[in-house]
C-alpha cells in the first residue's frame, strides 16, 4: 500500500513538473512573439499598418536614437492628424533644445487657419529657433520685421536677422540684406555691399536677384550699365517663368540691345510673358505684330492690343487708333480711331495721340471739324517735339485757321519741323521765306530758336 502511494506521488509530481515546464515555455514564447513598442505605438495611431506611408514614417521616427529628435519627428507627423498632440511632441522636443522643433512650432501657430493668430507665440518660437541658429527661422524673422507682419516695421532688427541668415547661404535673405544696403534700411547705405549680396543671392539661384541685377545693368544703376550682362540675367530669370524678365529679355531681342536682334526669339519670350497677363508684354507684342504690316499678323496684333488697352496701356491704345484710322486688320472707323487716341492720354503715347486728335479736329474725321481745338492739340504736341504737329500748326498759322494768322509763327514752326528732315516742312519754309520781310524773317528765326530750346 505504501509503495502504491509513493508511485502515485512520483507520477503526480512528474506530471506537475512537466505541465509547469510546458506552461512556462509557452508563456515565454508568447513574450517573444509580442510586437516591439514602436509597432504597438504606431498601430494605435495609424491603424492601417504597414500599408500606410504615415505608419512607416512613424516607425522610422520612433526608432530614432535621439529622444529629442524622435519627439520632433513624431510631432511633425501628428501635426497632420492632431494639431494639439503634434504641438505637444514638438514642445517637448523644443524644450530639449531642438531648433527644428522650435521652428515647426512657430510655423504651426502662423499657418494654422483654425485658430486666432497668436503673434506672441509665433514670434516667441521663431526667436527661440533663430537664437539657436536655425537659418530659416532667422530668414522668416527678418521678413516679419522688414514688412511689419503682425509687428511694427523695424529695419534694424530685420537687418540683423537678414545678416545672420545671409551668412548661412539663405538666398532670399541675401537678397533682403542687399536691399537693406541699397536703400540704407537698418544700416548705412552701401552700394558696393548691395551689389555684392545681390550677386551672392543670384549665385544661389534667387530669381529676384537675377531680375535686380538685370535692372542694375540695364538702367545703369550704381554706374554699371552693361546691356549684355543685363540680357544674361534677364534670360536666367525668364527661364524660371518670370513675366517681367520674359518681357525685358524679349524686348532686348526685338531691338538687338545687348544681344543679336532675333525676331523669332523675341516673339517667343514676349508671348510667354503676355500669356501670363503682363500688360507691357501684351502691348509690345501687339505693336510688333502690327509693325510687320502683314495682313495675317493684324489679327494677332489686335488681340494683344485690345487686352493691353483695356488695362490702360497708352501705346496699345495709340496703335489701335492707328489701325482704325488706316483700316488695317479692322474696318476703317474714324470715330473708333479718335476714341482710342483720346484713351491713349495721358501716358507714353500722349504726344503722338495729341497730334492725331488734332488731325481729327483739323480734318473733321472722327471729331467735328474744329480748327481752334486742332490748333490747341497741335500746340501741345508740337511743344513736345512732334514733327507732324509742328508742320500742321505752321499750316494753321499760315492760313489763319483756329489761330490768328501769323506768317512769322508759321515760318518758325515750319523751320523747326524742317530741321528734323520733314520734306514738306522744308518746302513750306522756303515758300514762307519769300513772303516775309528781312526783319520778319529774322524775328521768325529767333522765335524758332526759342521754341526749339523750350
Amino acid at each position: 500500500m505504501k509503495m502504491r502511494k509513493g508511485i502515485c506521488k512520483l507520477f503526480l509530481s512528474t506530471i506537475s513538473c512537466s505541465f509547469l515546464f510546458s506552461f512556462a515555455e509557452n508563456a515565454f514564447a508568447d513574450l517573444d512573439d509580442a510586437p516591439p513598442p514602436e509597432v504597438i505605438f504606431c498601430q494605435k495611431h495609424f491603424p492601417m499598418g504597414y500599408k500606410d506611408k504615415l505608419y512607416q514614417q512613424c516607425i522610422t521616427a520612433y526608432r530614432t536614437p535621439s529622444y529629442a529628435e524622435r519627439q520632433y519627428q513624431l510631432g511633425l507627423l501628428f501635426l497632420m492628424l492632431d494639431l494639439i498632440k503634434g504641438r505637444q511632441y514638438l514642445t517637448e522636443a523644443a524644450q530639449l533644445g531642438s531648433a527644428d522643433a522650435m521652428y515647426a512650432l512657430a510655423q504651426s501657430y502662423e499657418i494654422d487657419d483654425e485658430r486666432r493668430l497668436d503673434e506672441s507665440l509665433v514670434l516667441y518660437w521663431y526667436k527661440c529657433a533663430a537664437e539657436h541658429g536655425h537659418s530659416l527661422a532667422q530668414a522668416r524673422l527678418a521678413e516679419i520685421y522688414y514688412y511689419g507682419q503682425g509687428v511694427a516695421i523695424n529695419h534694424k532688427i530685420a537687418f540683423r536677422w537678414y545678416y545672420q541668415a545671409a551668412h548661412r547661404d539663405i538666398p532670399e535673405s541675401q537678397f533682403g540684406l542687399a536691399r537693406c544696403y541699397e536703400k540704407g534700411e537698418g544700416v548705412a547705405q552701401n552700394y558696393p555691399k548691395a551689389f555684392e549680396w545681390y550677386l551672392k543671392s543670384a549665385e544661389h539661384g534667387n530669381v529676384q536677384a537675377y531680375i535686380r541685377l538685370g535692372d542694375m545693368f540695364y538702367f545703369s544703376e550704381f554706374g554699371k550699365q552693361d546691356y549684355p550682362q543685363a540680357a544674361m540675367w534677364y534670360k536666367k530669370a525668364a527661364e524660371f517663368g518670370d513675366p517681367y524678365a520674359e518681357f525685358q529679355y524679349g524686348a532686348m531681342l526685338a531691338s538687338g540691345t545687348g544681344v543679336p536682334q532675333n525676331d523669332k526669339k523675341a516673339f517667343y519670350w514676349l508671348e510667354e510673358s503676355a500669356q501670363q497677363d503682363f500688360t507691357p508684354a501684351q502691348s509690345l507684342l501687339g505693336r510688333l505684330w502690327y509693325a510687320t504690316k502683314r495682313k495675317e499678323n493684324y489679327e494677332k496684333a489686335y488681340k494683344w492690343l485690345q487686352r493691353a488697352s483695356f488695362k490702360g496701356d497708352s501705346l496699345a491704345s495709340l496703335t489701335l487708333g492707328k489701325m482704325y484710322r488706316q483700316g488695317r486688320g479692322v474696318s476703317r472707323n474714324f470715330r473708333e480711331s479718335a476714341y482710342y487716341f483720346q484713351k491713349a492720354m495721358p501716358g507714353p503715347g500722349t504726344t503722338q495721340a495729341e497730334a492725331l486728335i488734332g488731325l481729327s479736329y483739323h480734318q473733321g474725321l472722327g471729331k467735328p471739324k474744329n480748327y481752334r481745338l486742332a490748333a490747341m492739340c497741335y500746340t501741345k504736341a508740337a511743344m513736345q517735339g512732334n514733327i507732324m504737329a509742328q508742320f500742321n500748326l505752321s499750316t494753321l498759322y499760315a492760313q489763319g485757321k483756329g489761330v490768328e494768322k501769323s506768317l512769322v509763327k508759321a515760318y518758325a514752326w515750319a523751320d523747326i519741323a524742317a530741321n528734323s528732315g520733314l520734306h514738306s516742312a522744308i518746302e513750306a519754309r522756303r515758300l514762307l521765306s519769300y513772303q516775309l520781310t528781312y526783319n520778319e524773317l529774322d524775328e521768325a528765326q529767333k522765335l524758332a530758336a526759342r521754341l526749339s530750346r523750350n
